[in-house]
């Protein structure tokens, strides 16, 4: 009987240590105002409202990097030009990532844009960033984004996509 309540004990202080070591698990963008996961079909999708502390702001989309890298930049339009994305083999048809954003205070529109055609990445072994915008709030502010993804690039669901949105200057 002694054995089974001292292996009871055992798998509670396990699942008890295994509880607190996941609490210590850093947050990859400590310090993003918003880290969502998004669906990357036809569609809108709005953030919560989050408080701005610094000026300026970058939007981003986070995949990870589960397709071969070629393709992964070919889907997400990660090229410094139209030239470069055909000599990276992209072929003459448009990146599956479109989007179009809006920044609102309230109700009302305070910035807006649409994700560029080309460049404005970040990349790494395991992710890729697309930015595909930036905008300036006021500290203290409570702002949400509206996203709009005009094209179907829901076969990039498969790499994880999030839409993060982080101080320009991250760190």
């Amino acid at each position: 009987m002694s054995w089974i309540m001292g292996a009871g004990l055992a798998a509670a202080v396990l699942s008890v240590g295994a509880c607190s070591a996941a609490a210590f698990i850093q947050h990859p963008y400590p310090k993003s105002a918003v880290d969502m996961a998004v669906s990357l079909k036809v569609g809108v999708i709005r953030t919560p409202e989050f408080q701005v502390v610094a000026i300026d702001y970058q939007i981003w989309i986070q995949a990870d990097g589960v397709f071969p890298g070629r393709q992964m930049l070919c889907m997400m339009g990660m090229y410094s030009t139209p030239l470069a994305y055909k000599s990276f083999g992209c072929g003459s048809e448009d990146p599956l990532l479109r989007t179009e954003w809006e920044v609102r205070e309230g109700g009302l529109v305070v910035a807006h844009g649409s994700s560029p055609p080309d460049g404005h990445e970040i990349i790494n072994k395991e992710t890729k960033i697309k930015v595909i915008g930036y905008f300036s709030g006021q500290a203290g502010k409570k702002y949400s984004v509206e996203a709009r993804f005009t094209k179907d690039a829901s076969a990039l669901d498969a790499a994880n996509p999030h839409l993060i949105i982080v101080p320009r200057k991250y760190r």
